[in-house]
């Protein structure tokens, strides 16, 4: 399996992390993790919460647009 969704990898047998086309590391979720290299700073990254300066409120993502939306750039 080929994913970029990291909460599917930790259920992975072997994790390739794949940088700029040449494999950098490989190993199970836990040794990578433990190593602190590019699959850690990836996975923290991943898994950081968002903060939006809103007096430590949490904020979700922005909603997608509506499907009818012209794309940035374009008239409407």
């Amino acid at each position: 399996m080929i994913t970029h969704d990291l909460n599917l990898a930790p259920d992975a047998d072997r994790i390739l992390v794949v940088d700029r086309g040449r494999v950098v590391e490989t190993g199970r979720h836990d040794e990578l993790l433990a190593r602190g290299g590019a699959y850690s700073r990836l996975h923290r990254s991943n898994n950081a919460p968002m903060d939006t300066g809103n007096r430590g409120r949490l904020s979700s993502p922005r909603p997608a647009p509506a499907a009818d939306a012209a794309p940035p750039g374009f008239p409407a």
